[in-house]
Parts: C-alpha cells; sequence; structure tokens
C-alpha cells in the first residue's frame, strides 16, 4: 500500500500569493506585501468598524486579521459606535472567543510605543472609540502613528451612487467639480460622508488614502491595485510640460525604471517625446508623441509605491482630455495589460506587443498599429 505524501506546509506570504493568483492578482500581491512590510509596522492601517458592522461581518474580518499577523502586518484596530453598543458588542471576550490576539490601546498615554510593544508580542491593537468623539480620536491616532491607509469596513463594501446604484471606484477630493458632482449626489439621498472623509484628510498633517469597504473584500483591497471599495485620496497636481529640459531627469529616471522595472537603454534625453504629463510629486508621467491627426502613448508610469492610489487615473484623466484620439502599445503580459483593455476602444493582440487606439476610425487604426509596433524598445 502507497504511503501519501505529506502536505507541503506554506509560509503565510505563499498562501496570500496563491489565494490572489486565483483571483488574478498575483504580481499585485507580490508588490503589496513587499512595499507593506518595508514600512514602519505602526503605521501600516487603521481599520474602523462602526455601529452598523453586524457581528457575521466582524467574524469576516477576524478571519482577514489572522491572515496579517501571519502575514507580519499589524493593523490597528478601531470600533467606533454609541456607549451602550461598545458595552454590548463586550468586545475583551468576543476577540478572545474568536481566537484573535489584540490588546487594548490607551488614548491617553504615547500611542506608538504601545502599538510597538504589542507587535513584539505578536499582538494587534484596538481602540474602544465613542461615536460622538470618534472622528476628532481618529485623527488622534493617525497622527501619532502616521498611519498610511485608513478604512472604513462597511456592509455594502463602497460608497454606491444613489442614481445608478454602482459604486463610486475612486474620489480625488482636490477636484472640486468631481467632489461637488458625488457630493449633491450623496446629500439628495442623505449622505454627507464625503465632508467627512475631506475634513480627516485635510486634518491629517501626512499624506492619507482612505478606503470604504467590506470586512468580507478586506484582502482584495488591501493588496490589489483595483482595491475593492470606494478610494478617497488628495490627488497631487498634473503638470503639462514640453520639453525634458524642465523636468528632474534623475527622479524622471527613477519614475520609469522603478516602474517598468528595466533600467533604459538610452540617456533621457535622448527620448522622442512632444509632451509630458507629470504628477508633481514624481509618482506618475505619461509620455506623448504628437502626430498630428493622433497622438502615440509612448510611456505612461506610476511609480511603484503610488500604484492602486489614484495617480494613474488622475494622469489618464489628463492624457485624454487633451488627446482625444490616442493610441499606445504594452507587452501582453504586463500587468497592466487587462486595464488598458477596459479603456480602450480596441485593440490588436501580438506575440510581442498589443496594440491600443481610443478614437481612431479603420484607416488610423492601421496606421496606429504599424507605427507602435515598429518602434523599439527603451528599456533593456
Amino acid at each position: 500500500m502507497k504511503s501519501v505524501p505529506p502536505q507541503k506546509s506554506f509560509h503565510a506570504s505563499e498562501l496570500i500569493v496563491r489565494f490572489m493568483h486565483t483571483l488574478g492578482h498575483q504580481r499585485d500581491a507580490e508588490h503589496y506585501l513587499k512595499l507593506f512590510s518595508s514600512g514602519n509596522p505602526e503605521s501600516f492601517a487603521l481599520i474602523v468598524a462602526e455601529a452598523d458592522i453586524r457581528e457575521e461581518d466582524l467574524d469576516a474580518l477576524i478571519l482577514d486579521l489572522r491572515y496579517l499577523l501571519r502575514l507580519g502586518l499589524y493593523p490597528v484596530l478601531a470600533f467606533c459606535a454609541a456607549p451602550d453598543r461598545l458595552a454590548s458588542l463586550d468586545l475583551p471576550a468576543y476577540l478572545k472567543k474568536m481566537r484573535l490576539k489584540a490588546l487594548p490601546l490607551s488614548l491617553k498615554a504615547d500611542l506608538a510605543p504601545q502599538v510597538l510593544a504589542h507587535i513584539r508580542q505578536a499582538s494587534l491593537s484596538y481602540l474602544m472609540v465613542n461615536r460622538e468623539k470618534g472622528d476628532a480620536s481618529l485623527i488622534g491616532v493617525l497622527t501619532a502613528l502616521q498611519t498610511k491607509k485608513l478604512i472604513f469596513l462597511n456592509p455594502l463594501g463602497a460608497i454606491f451612487n444613489p442614481e445608478t446604484h454602482s459604486p463610486i471606484g475612486m474620489v480625488n477630493l482636490n477636484k472640486t467639480e468631481e467632489v461637488a458632482f458625488y457630493d449633491a449626489l450623496l446629500r439628495r439621498a442623505g449622505n454627507d460622508t464625503l465632508d467627512r472623509y475631506r475634513h480627516m484628510l485635510r486634518t491629517v498633517p501626512h499624506p492619507l488614502h482612505i478606503a470604504v469597504t467590506s470586512p468580507l473584500s478586506l484582502l482584495r483591497e488591501l493588496f490589489t491595485v483595483k482595491g475593492a471599495g470606494t478610494l478617497m485620496y488628495q490627488g497631487a497636481a498634473i503638470t503639462k510640460h514640453d520639453s525634458l529640459y524642465t523636468i528632474d531627469a534623475q527622479r524622471m529616471m527613477a519614475l520609469l525604471e522603478s516602474s517598468f522595472q528595466k533600467p533604459l537603454k538610452y540617456p533621457l534625453d535622448t527620448l522622442a517625446v512632444d509632451a509630458i504629463y507629470l504628477q508633481d510629486a514624481y509618482q506618475g508621467a505619461a509620455f506623448i508623441r504628437d502626430l498630428g491627426t493622433m497622438a502615440y502613448l509612448s510611456k505612461f508610469a506610476v511609480g511603484l509605491a503610488a500604484r492602486g492610489l489614484g495617480v494613474g487615473r488622475d494622469l489618464w484623466q489628463a492624457v485624454t482630455a487633451d488627446y482625444p484620439k490616442l493610441f499606445w502599445r504594452a507587452k501582453p503580459e504586463n500587468f497592466v495589460s487587462s486595464w488598458y483593455a477596459k479603456v480602450c476602444d480596441g485593440m490588436q493582440k501580438g506575440p510581442t506587443w498589443n496594440v491600443y487606439w481610443r478614437g481612431l476610425a479603420g484607416p488610423d487604426r492601421l496606421t496606429a498599429i504599424d507605427y507602435a509596433s515598429r518602434q523599439p524598445e527603451d528599456f533593456a
């Protein structure tokens, strides 16, 4: 009788990568796991559960938190509700029942040393916050810990457009027209959350992104570029440059090589370009060649740390507003190819390059495919 071979034991990081692979997000997971692990552990994330979170949602959250603990990631938890709701929840007993190692924080003492002490014990940290003072307390926690991401848990999984009943994916709170549009829609439905989140982003003195997602989608929100829910952020300005000589060449080189994960073959100033759209913090850039009747997007770069944080969206909106007739190419295996397929009007697949276009008629498409396919590769 043949013996059954022992099951292979996977490290937690392998498990999350395999899990995301089943969803088509393996590269995303690898990238974010590396990014999260390289930062200050106390600054990773603050996850907020409010009064409308059901106990079954909390059960799902606990499972995800166990995963994060095995990955060596320690978000801080905040439970915000009226005092009677907090008392009825009996959080210490609930966490003990769910076998989740978590220790309470005191808002009356320095938070960072407390969180770090808990991490050394392989324990999460949690807060019980009176809803009436909730936002002020959360702002204090975010500031003290220099938290990078604030996640509000919502049973619906996102903020929904009350007219279309579809989730709102991203809101750049620096774009007045965009905010006014969504604010008016939400207020008609009795929802004033944009004011609340905008106040928090403007009050916290360091860069912060706010996400609203479901407890069932927490891992997808954290480990995929697309995320799972609604992301609110304060986007940096996008500036159009007509020459490479008006930008910082060293920072641009670092952005391009980080984004493409390859070194440039040629000096930056030898690249053919007619316009550069640059995010002012050098987190993203788009290179354009103006061909008269249409334009070629020769490079679309978003820094590794900025992926999934709205930079690509802001760049794309700036470029397509100026160039309605646009084409570009990408390697078939490029992780951004699936997004390109969604934002293009059409595409031509090839063994070396996929060519995409927007706003092009039949003859122009053939010209675009030929032009894009003949361009030399700029990266080694």
